[in-house]
């Protein structure tokens, strides 16, 4: 509908492995990549993420969630995941709904939809 209003936070997570000694690349900075990929096919793929681009954050959280006690590998693939949160205006039920359609589109003509979960709520 072109008057959206919502907020997307995309988390990128790695497993505990870590880099070689002497590599710039950190597991923080290929969470962090790994949310902007998804931010870009999303903007790249929908008119309606493309409307909302500038409310779509990413954030790298490297292996903070990959923890001994639930992943006792520590190259775990269920940590190489991202994470995406959704808030809607709870006056704007229909965004919500354009929301929803758009990323069931993605995640369903995608293969990145592995290891993704999107949660949707309203304010």
């Amino acid at each position: 509908n072109g008057n959206t209003k919502a907020t997307i936070i995309i988390y990128g997570h790695t497993d505990r492995v870590p880099f070689k000694a002497g590599s710039n690349m950190t597991n923080e900075k290929l969470s962090r990549q790994r949310a902007e990929a998804i931010r870009q096919q999303l903007i790249k793929q929908s008119s309606l993420f493309k409307e909302i681009a500038n409310d779509i954050y990413v954030f790298g959280k490297g292996a903070d969630e990959c923890t001994e006690q639930y992943h006792p590998k520590a190259n775990d693939p269920q940590c190489r995941k991202v994470n995406i949160e959704i808030s809607v205006s709870s006056d704007d039920a229909e965004g919500l709904g354009n929301l929803q359609s758009a990323f069931q589109g993605f995640f369903l003509g995608s293969d990145q939809a592995t290891g993704t979960g999107a949660r949707f709520g309203q304010k």
